[in-house]
């Protein structure tokens, strides 16, 4: 079984080497098991234009230490302004109206990174 590491590694690289993902890169120069980011602009809505004026976010997603049991921890800086963010940044999972997390839903998929990604351009329309 391969280390929670490896596995993120595995999915980043394989994101990071596509053309739809061309604004991600690795947080470390030594690869993508160390996390991934993206400079993204944030859609300005009535809710964020009063925070974040510019609505340039750097999104990082990091690996978990249980990740792929578990999701990637990721970061919005700034933060962003919803319930499911912490005033640090932090993305906290919550729960869809069945009961399933989105994680729960993604993770067994052969890249749960791709997915995690469109909910950042969806739901938080955000330009990752």
């Amino acid at each position: 079984m391969k280390s929670a590491r490896k596995l993120f590694a595995d999915h980043a690289t394989q994101l990071l080497q596509s053309p739809f993902y061309k604004n991600w890169r690795p947080v470390a120069k030594s690869g993508a098991g160390y996390g991934i980011f993206s400079i993204a602009k944030q859609a300005r809505t009535r809710f964020n234009i009063e925070q974040h004026p510019d609505n340039v976010h750097i999104i990082t997603i990091k690996p978990s230490a249980t990740y792929n049991n578990d999701p990637p921890i990721v970061i919005s800086d700034p933060p962003i302004s919803d319930p499911c963010w912490d005033s640090a940044g932090v993305l906290h999972w919550t729960r869809w109206a069945n009961g399933v997390t989105p994680w729960d839903h993604f993770r067994n998929s052969s890249n749960p990174l791709i997915y995690i990604i469109e909910e950042l351009q969806k739901k938080y329309k955000l330009s990752v």
